[in-house]
């Protein structure tokens, strides 16, 4: 059996100190515990930028397909649970982007309470109004 050859590295003694508390937890040796550490940094920073190599129009097509998504679920069947579903993605719009979804929410509230033809109507106007903001912020915004 070979044995693999070695390296010591130095390191601060605050950070030896969590290395051996993870390595004590999970029962692993130090090195692996690195390793793995390693290989979550690699793969987040690898997602990270090829995140930001996503083009403008994949991005905006994305975030309009995901949005009309929701307001059709919620279309289809109005329940609070998929009105909560619309409003995570709502949050998701308005925190990344900017991109004002009250109303939209507003509308899609009614309509969850009172599920008449005018209700959705409503929604569906809002939502229109929606999707070209999404489309407007991603292509012709810097």
């Amino acid at each position: 059996m070979t044995r693999k050859s070695t390296k010591l590295i130095r390191v601060p003694e605050e950070l030896y100190n969590r290395l051996t508390k993870i390595a004590e937890e999970k029962d692993l040796p130090i090195w692996k515990v690195v390793a793995e550490a390693l290989s979550y940094y690699e793969h987040y920073t690898k997602k990270t930028k090829e995140m930001q190599k996503l083009p403008r129009l994949d991005k905006a097509s994305w975030y309009c397909y995901k949005f009309s998504a929701s307001v059709g679920s919620l279309r289809e069947n109005p329940t609070e649970e998929n009105l909560a579903l619309l409003a995570n993605t709502c949050k998701q719009l308005e925190e990344r982007y900017g991109i004002d979804t009250k109303l939209v929410l507003k509308m899609a509230s009614e309509y969850v309470k009172k599920r008449s033809t005018q209700a959705k109507i409503e929604m569906n106007e809002t939502a229109k109004l929606i999707v070209g903001d999404i489309i407007c912020k991603f292509l012709y915004e810097q």
